[in-house]
């Protein structure tokens, strides 16, 4: 429920309203919102009709969305961890995963979505929707590993939404690759709260 609406059904019966007039001017404030709100974004590769290879999780764009890290594996030091988090992107779905950069200098952590099935000698196009948090020169990285030609971009750094987009191709015997998203911590001036936001489509071109 929107925070506004909330506070209003809240204050009103403080007041000498009938029940009937609550409901209707809780509805006219529930359309007036629905008219006045920014469209959101339709998800990235959205005119691609090839089948989704991330589903079931934060990272996720709708229809494929589910609360939660399913699928998702965390690596690096034993503090590292990821979550699910609600998140207005300006993209249509609710949630987005973050991954923590660890608390030693020269950390990292990462989320590997592992073993996704890909057909071979295939290219397929990518969008990773990210933010960086992070004291400088912290960055995020991006890398498709476990097939033949590596796909792999550095210093992702935005502090605003921000879309990254490539291709990769499989080789002949490739049959599964791994996505990772990591956040780089730096060996000097880390505060221990550096992260990483994302959401990630891949489909075949």
């Amino acid at each position: 429920m929107n925070k506004r609406l909330f506070y209003i059904l809240m204050i009103l019966p403080l007041f000498s309203f009938s029940q009937g007039e609550i409901f209707r001017y809780a509805q006219e404030v529930a359309r007036q919102q629905k008219v006045t709100a920014p469209s959101l974004l339709p998800p990235p590769n959205n005119s691609n009709t090839n089948s989704e290879l991330i589903t079931g999780n934060a990272a996720s764009f709708p229809p494929g969305e589910t609360n939660g890290i399913a699928g998702i594996t965390p690596i690096g030091p034993a503090e590292v961890t990821i979550t699910s988090e609600l998140v207005d992107d300006g993209y249509q779905g609710d949630y987005v995963v973050k991954v923590f950069a660890g608390t030693y200098n020269g950390g990292y952590g990462r989320a590997e979505h592992q073993n996704v099935t890909v057909s071979s000698s295939t290219t397929y196009e990518y969008v990773l929707l990210y933010r960086h948090s992070g004291t400088s020169p912290s960055s995020g990285r991006f890398k498709v590993d476990g097939i033949t030609t590596v796909e792999e971009v550095n210093g992702l750094s935005a502090t605003t939404w921000t879309e990254l987009s490539g291709t990769f191709s499989t080789g002949v015997s490739d049959t599964t690759a791994t996505f990772e998203i990591w956040c780089h911590r730096p060996f000097t001036s880390a505060d221990g709260t550096e992260w990483i936001e994302y959401k990630l489509t891949v489909k075949a071109q």
